[in-house]
């Protein structure tokens, strides 16, 4: 029971961290998480510390692959929500609008998901699924087929790990190690916008339309481009 209880409340603590906040507290366990509260979730294990580095790098892993579940293979159900829409400007011209979503899934198909690869739910998603009623393990899902296109039908592709980590290397090393792994294909300079846009590392200030601000080595804001992203995925991948 102790155990338990601990358990609630890192979820509770953890729940309260990410956005938009999910309050159990007060509402109970919903039907549907988002990726990112999901990601927390799944992300702790028991002597945890909720804030170490280490649990941070597997939550940025976990939403890296299960966003790419629900938008890009598609083999995982979902439904997304538009959270706030606001006008993107330039020049002082209004020359769009910028929307904030997030794709929100339910115990039971998360639960499908994990058991079609293989994986176990942590301790917490298990509380989750506990108060949803979901048996664990779950009847592994068969995935759809991934939607065949130029862009996403992307060769066979490796990573290799920098002599050094420098900049951005590091977090951009994580995210094409998890695509590697999730058997997706090379991300691009626009992806890894958006995932960092989503989910935020720390070594990157701020993410832009075309770019993001990240921390150099004396913790001073530098840009970089799309092209100078393009540049750095290529240096940190080859083709088989």
């Amino acid at each position: 029971m102790a155990k338990k209880q601990q358990r609630v409340g890192a979820a509770a603590r953890l729940l309260w961290s990410v956005s938009p906040i999910v309050d159990i507290g007060r509402d109970g366990w919903p039907v549907k998480l988002h990726v990112q509260a999901i990601a927390a979730l799944q992300s702790w294990c028991d002597g945890d510390g909720e804030e170490t580095p280490e649990r941070k790098e597997r939550m940025a892993d976990w939403a890296y692959a299960i966003r790419g579940a629900c938008t890009d293979s598609k083999t995982l159900a979902h439904e997304r929500r538009v959270l706030r829409q606001n006008p993107m400007v330039m020049g002082g011209d209004v020359v769009g609008v910028v929307t904030d979503s997030a794709c929100y899934i339910t115990a039971q198909d998360f639960s499908g998901w994990l058991a079609a690869h293989g994986e176990s739910p942590g301790p917490l998603v298990q509380l989750w699924f506990e108060a949803q009623g979901v048996a664990c393990p779950a009847t592994a899902v068969t995935p759809a087929a991934p939607v065949e296109s130029s862009a996403s039908s992307a060769p066979a592709w490796t990573v290799t790990k920098p002599q050094r980590y420098s900049g951005y290397a590091a977090p951009l090393h994580r995210l094409l190690v998890t695509a590697h792994r999730e058997g997706r294909p090379r991300p691009t300079a626009r992806d890894v916008l958006e995932a960092w846009r989503i989910n935020k590392p720390a070594e990157i200030a701020k993410v832009l339309p075309d770019g993001f601000d990240y921390y150099d080595a004396n913790g001073n804001a530098k840009p970089a481009s799309l092209e100078a992203i393009r540049k750095s995925i290529n240096r940190l991948t080859s083709a088989r």
